[in-house]
């Protein structure tokens, strides 16, 4: 998946999970995320948790090809 934070920004590659955002190939999104900073994090987990506030925008994609649908 590929984010940014600003419209200014680059983008970058995110590894993590969005808890509530279920992705669908073929589309893009505007998403709005709430970040939560996890306290005590175990060692080989993100100090920071993602959960989907809204789906702002979900656009067909076309420069994606969906195979088997």
């Amino acid at each position: 998946m590929l984010t940014k934070a600003n419209l200014n920004d680059k983008w970058s590659f995110f590894y993590g999970g969005i808890s509530g955002f279920n992705y669908q190939p073929g589309y893009r999104y505007k998403l709005s995320v709430l970040a939560t900073k996890v306290v005590n994090p175990p060692a080989d987990a993100s100090n920071t948790n993602y959960a989907l506030e809204k789906v702002i925008e979900k656009t067909a994609d076309s420069s994606v090809a969906v195979v088997g649908q």
